[in-house]
């Protein structure tokens, strides 16, 4: 989502090319980003000018929801799944309603950090590691 980011084009970026840059196998690419596709973070261009684009601005998308997208569900503990009966406990559980608190503050540190903050922090990162130099 970063190289989309930073590719700020009007074109489509191929997958190949994020694939060679993050050193990342395509195949593997091509499955998250059809999870970022379905979750509506990217839209996907078919054909000799096809590839992907972000679906919004980088300061309108989330961490959170990136990880949602590409993993699933932020919990920290399978117990706290709404849709899922892990634990016949959870009823009577003393840490449950602990672990729900963290994986709430967990969720909201996520939800405020942007793609367009990455972005920056990535830029930053670029600048700092470009300024050094060996003899």
């Amino acid at each position: 989502m970063v190289e989309l980011a930073i590719a700020d084009s009007p074109r489509p970026v191929l997958l190949a090319y994020i694939a060679k840059r993050q050193e990342i196998p395509e195949r593997y690419l091509v499955q998250i980003f059809g999870s970022l596709r379905r979750a509506g973070l990217v839209s996907s261009y078919r054909g000799a000018k096809g590839g992907f684009q972000l679906s919004r601005a980088p300061a309108e998308i989330t961490l959170a929801e990136i990880l949602e997208a590409s993993e699933g569900k932020l919990e920290l503990v399978e117990c706290l799944r709404d849709d899922e009966d892990r634990c016949n406990r959870q009823g009577a559980c003393s840490t449950r309603a602990m672990w729900a608190d963290i994986n709430g503050q967990v969720r909201a540190l996520l939800s405020k950090i942007t793609l367009a903050r990455m972005v920056e922090m990535h830029r930053a990162d670029q600048t700092r590691l470009g300024a050094s130099y060996s003899i």
